[in-house]
């Protein structure tokens, strides 16, 4: 009799094998939580990656696209202006030249100034008369044309350069003549830079950063931004991070969580090249509160999935082995009383 009954408590499952149980569930399912909410941030942050690399092809085709047009428009003003040059070069040549003739050439082909220097750099003629001598003057034109009165050049596009006197600045080029002069041909460069404002890389950034997730877009060199909108106040320089020096270095796409003063950012780089030449790097940084938002939600609904899933679990198991139990403790019973 004695020997049935401690069998029979063998078989019965102790309240110690139940803690155990208990806890290897607690176990299976906080596991089961980390690891989706681990999953579900990861595949956040590769769609944000995706994105954002989208993004930032669509900024860098925008930027190259702005600079071919403003180098195309530049280009076409600079043969415009070298060929009235070129005429006036051929009238010059046949001492057909005069002030009042430069003068009406300016008028008829929308030219601001036209001047022609000998070889020494002292003015001969010129489309408009002198009227600014008593003020100091700004910048010498020798200076730019130097290569030609040296014979070192016969073509030159001098660019935009600031006015003499005045105000503003100048679109100039400048060809040689045959007794080592110089002619320059002028215009005032104020709609090609209010063109260059338009399309440039300032206005592009500004207006992405219109959008309340973007919090910079920023065009960088290694000397510093040379173009910005923004919290850009504080970016670091390439120098001081390796992401942005091996992003330089490989021209390739990175991503990473940036710490930007008080803000953490999902920032996306790569190289900005044109011509094959590496300008700089474009810097996008995205706001991490919608991801944050999405991971709370997520966090909040798994854990209470969890919770949910352990009490089932283990409400479960406990009835299924009371019930175990429960039928053995009645076949042993019944056992006994027939043995009695």
């Amino acid at each position: 009799m004695t020997e049935k009954v401690k069998l029979f408590r063998n078989l019965l499952i102790q309240p110690k094998n139940l803690v155990l149980i208990f806890f290897v569930t607690a176990v299976i399912v906080i596991a089961s939580v980390l690891i989706e909410l681990n999953q579900s941030k990861e595949e956040m942050l590769g769609l944000m990656e995706k994105q954002g690399h989208t993004l930032l092809e669509t900024l860098l085709s925008s930027s190259s696209n702005a600079l071919l047009s403003y180098e195309k428009i530049e280009d076409e003003l600079s043969q415009r202006l070298l060929s009235n040059a070129a005429m006036i070069r051929m009238m010059y040549e046949k001492g057909l030249i005069t002030n009042s003739l430069l003068e009406d050439i300016t008028k008829h082909n929308q030219i601001y100034r036209i001047n022609i220097f000998d070889k020494n750099g002292f003015k001969r003629f010129a489309s408009h008369k002198e009227i600014h001598s008593n003020i100091p003057e700004k910048e010498n034109p020798k200076k730019y044309i130097e290569p030609i009165l040296k014979g070192e050049a016969d073509t030159l596009i001098i660019g935009i350069k600031p006015a003499r006197y005045q105000e503003g600045q100048r679109f100039a080029v400048a060809i040689s003549t045959k007794d080592g002069g110089a002619i320059v041909v002028n215009v005032d460069a104020a709609e090609l830079l209010n063109f260059r404002t338009q399309v440039g890389f300032g206005v592009l950034l500004k207006k992405v950063t219109e959008n309340s997730q973007i919090i910079y877009a920023v065009l960088q060199d290694e000397v510093g931004i040379i173009a910005g909108s923004g919290n850009i106040q504080d970016l670091e320089d390439i120098d001081s991070s390796e992401v942005l020096k091996k992003t330089l270095d490989e021209n390739s796409f990175k991503w990473r969580i940036a710490q930007i003063g008080p803000l953490e950012v999902f920032e996306v780089v790569h190289p900005f090249v044109h011509y094959n030449e590496t300008i700089g790097i474009f810097r996008l940084g995205i706001s991490l509160e919608p991801l944050n938002t999405i991971n709370e939600r997520l966090t909040r609904r798994i854990i209470f999935l969890g919770i949910v899933l352990f009490v089932f679990g283990f409400v479960t198991i406990t009835l299924v082995f009371l019930r175990q139990n429960f039928d053995l403790l009645s076949k042993r019973f019944t056992a006994i009383e027939s043995y009695s």
